[in-house]
């Protein structure tokens, strides 16, 4: 395994040193670009390459697994090139690989890149019309987690949880319209003075399902309000699906709904903390709250390389109906409780084109199976940004 994962940092070393030319030729040829294409002058490119390479002892079995991420961004600011104040996104994922969870046996995900299957499909393709310095309006294919349920300091964890609490992420027939499997909506963004904003989105509430909206799928409904600065905020939310779901033990259904919370300071230059409490319909949802803790800390040990470090707790509780029905149904006993505590580390050998990110992380009661044991997943995160 050590000669595995060395000769994976000396190709990707290599790589790198490559991709940070081509960086360097790309923003040469943009500069030369002639006044008579504007639209290309507005334009902006990304691609990225995302990798995890993961090793797990304990849980369902030991293995070590691998999966990718491959994106395309294209950003257009068209009031660059014209009267119009407004933003065009089209984002582009492929996700190839073997889903690690599947032999952890964990509930919350210990790589934020995987999927059950493998993936490819256009997760953002929207417009975003800037009425005045204090509203704006998106319509689209969109992705919630890209501005609703977000920490930025937790960003950097590989655990899924750390990203959009695995409470709202789990929730509806084939979860909200997240990272990377998206449905179309429309988002709205109030501004009432430099430090209060109030978001609020409606949501395809299957966005598993490519077809036109229909009003027998439901919607999904989300607001947010927040107080920020550039140094803190502190959030509230709450959403609901209008369509009712079959309640864990009866034949009735209710609506899926939730509230969240969310509190993060960065205490000088280098410190960040952050809380995150999130809580679902327990009659409808197998988590009925995730709760979140860390802080991260950069330019540690490496400061010309960037480097930053995270310390993090993820803990979901399970919704007692849902044990009971399993309990009942199939003679299943669980914990009530699954807990992810997370340490990594961050530097940039090549600038901001490369990044290294080894990860560690300990899975307390995978999926609360009283027959699974705790399980240490040993990762390696490799990212790649031209």
């Amino acid at each position: 395994m050590k000669t595995y994962l060395s000769l994976i940092l000396i190709a990707l070393s290599a790589t790198g040193t490559v991709l940070a030319q081509t960086s360097t030729n790309l923003s040469t040829v943009q500069a030369d670009i002639p006044a008579k294409m504007p639209l290309v002058k507005a334009a902006e490119v990304t691609l990225t390459a995302t990798n995890d390479f993961l090793t797990n002892n304990g849980g369902t079995r030991n293995s070590t697994a691998g999966v990718a991420a491959y994106e395309m961004y294209l950003a257009l600011d068209l009031q660059r090139v014209s009267n119009i104040s407004g933003e065009f996104m089209a984002h582009f994922v492929s996700i190839q690989g073997t889903d690690p969870s599947t032999r952890i046996g964990d509930s919350q995900v210990a790589s934020n890149i995987a999927m059950p299957g493998e993936v490819n499909r256009v997760t953002d393709l929207w417009y975003m019309h800037k009425w005045n310095d204090n509203s704006h309006t998106l319509f689209g294919i969109h992705d919630i987690s890209s501005e609703f349920y977000i920490t930025e300091s937790s960003l950097g964890f590989m655990n899924s949880s750390f990203g959009t609490g695995s409470e709202f992420a789990s929730s509806g027939q084939a979860g909200p319209s997240m990272y990377p499997i998206t449905s179309d909506g429309i988002r709205q963004h109030f501004e009432f003075d430099n430090n209060i904003w109030l978001k609020a989105g409606v949501y395809d509430a299957d966005p598993s399902d490519h077809r036109a909206y229909s009003k027998s799928r439901g919607s999904l409904f989300i607001t947010e309000l927040a107080y920020q600065t550039e140094n803190k905020k502190i959030s509230l939310g709450a959403w609901n699906y209008t369509k009712h779901f079959s309640k864990h033990d009866s034949q009735a259904e209710e609506i899926s709904w939730g509230l969240y919370s969310l509190a993060e300071e960065k205490i000088n230059d280098n410190m960040s903390v952050f809380a995150r409490l999130g809580w679902a319909n327990p009659n409808v949802n197998i988590f009925q709250q995730n709760l979140a803790l860390g802080t991260t800390y950069r330019a540690l040990f490496l400061p010309k390389m960037d480097d930053e470090i995270g310390l993090g707790m993820s803990r979901v509780d399970f919704s007692s109906a849902y044990r009971n029905a399993l309990l009942v149904n199939d003679n299943f006993k669980t914990f009530s409780h699954e807990t992810a505590y997370e340490l990594y580390y961050q530097f940039s050998p090549f600038g901001e084109i490369f990044r290294l990110r080894p990860d560690i992380q300990f899975i307390r009661h995978p999926s609360g199976a009283t027959n699974t044991p705790d399980a240490w997943v040993f990762g390696l995160r490799t990212l790649i940004t031209i």
